[in-house]
């Protein structure tokens, strides 16, 4: 029998395949109308070399800083390498259920140091999740509604916890 979370990354790229994404936006001027698709790059799925694309775009606002971005698709995070349920299913593997940093390695097929790195930024997003979004309950699930809510969680979460990248942008734009 697989192990549970071997199966939630399984399903999770399935879900990725599906390549959703929420309303195209500039992550730094917020214009929905001057921009152009700009080619694309490929992403690695969670637990395989197979890969998807990932729109790339261009602002063509003259007064805006950025000049291409993209919208990761659902699940995806910036610089993570798991999506954000995973952290979840993994955390609670971790704590509720006992499970060891080696017991989760072997059942993965990853090294303890990636699960230990993993269960690091696992606290880091609920800790933020808790502190940022307890008033806003709709943010807390970003998945959930992924089509409407996706982007925009994406653009909060790479402004928190990438502010050298991205922080610049964010700063008044909440």
């Amino acid at each position: 029998m697989p192990d549970p979370l071997h199966v939630i990354l399984i399903l999770l790229c399935e879900i990725a395949k599906e390549n959703q994404t929420g309303p195209v936006r500039c992550p730094c001027c917020h214009r929905s109308v001057c921009f152009i698709k700009y080619g694309f790059y490929e992403r690695y799925l969670f637990n395989s070399a197979e890969r998807i694309k990932v729109q790339r775009y261009r602002c063509k606002n003259p007064r805006c800083d950025l000049v291409t971005y993209s919208i990761l698709p659902h699940p995806f995070l910036r610089y993570t390498r798991f999506p954000l349920c995973f952290f979840t299913a993994l955390l609670s593997a971790h704590e509720t259920d006992h499970r060891s940093i080696s017991s989760l390695a072997r059942c993965l097929n990853l090294s303890r140091g990636i699960i230990r790195r993993s269960l690091s930024r696992a606290w880091e997003l609920r800790r933020w999740l808790s502190e940022v979004w307890r008033e806003e309950s709709a943010w807390s699930q970003p998945c959930l509604n992924p089509r409407e809510r996706w982007t925009d969680f994406i653009r909060v979460f790479s402004w928190a916890f990438y502010p050298g990248r991205y922080g610049a942008f964010g700063a008044n734009r909440i």
